[in-house]
């Protein structure tokens, strides 16, 4: 969803021009100016916000932007944008942490919005926890070719164990801020997101 809603506020809304644009934008603000980002999930078109996934499983929800006054500019809403991607992130990683009945060491990341310094280290402000970026940036790719280098007729590494020199961390977020505050309003926004599509 998190790349969707950036493509989304770049396409649709043009909110922003280009990457540099929206990292100088986003990071060019305190916080978002109270402004809450609920991103709803997209089945089947990219762009078509439609319904909550894990952990709430409500296809009666909606997007939304919430609190919206005459002083929200372009850089509070990607802010919110932004913040709204890492919640929903922080909900499902804290839904698989509850079912498997234990805790999260590190979040490892991979694929095109992790390249995003900024986007990365409010991952960790918001999950209070470390976000490990992969140096391989599509790990989906690397492990294809690792794993068909492990086929008998292939045979270029003899275990699993052998493989992890090829996967490294490029670089490790700590946790730096305190934003527990912004999710209890943030979890008031997704309330209001709920029962949008009537039946």
């Amino acid at each position: 969803m998190g790349g969707a809603s950036i493509a989304w506020a770049r396409n649709s809304l043009q909110l922003f021009n280009n990457y540099d644009e929206f990292n100088q934008m986003a990071s060019g603000v305190k916080d978002s100016g109270d402004v809450y980002f609920v991103p709803g999930a997209p089945p089947f078109k990219p762009l078509a916000f439609s319904g909550l996934y894990a952990p709430h499983w409500r296809s009666d929800a909606r997007g939304l932007f919430i609190g919206l006054t005459q002083h929200t500019t372009r850089a509070h809403l990607l802010r919110a944008i932004i913040d709204g991607m890492c919640f929903r992130v922080k909900e499902v990683l804290d839904a698989m942490q509850k079912d498997l009945k234990a805790d999260l060491v590190a979040l490892k990341v991979d694929g095109g919005v992790t390249i995003n310094d900024f986007i990365m280290q409010t991952q960790a402000n918001i999950l209070e926890d470390a976000v490990e970026r992969r140096t391989e940036s599509e790990m989906t790719a690397l492990g294809c070719a690792l794993a068909a280098g492990m086929a008998k007729e292939v045979r270029l590494w003899d275990s699993l164990k052998s493989l992890r020199s090829h996967v490294t961390v490029d670089r490790r977020f700590i946790p730096q801020e305190d934003v527990s505050k912004y999710r209890k309003r943030w979890e008031e926004a997704l309330q209001r997101s709920l029962n949008w599509v009537k039946k």
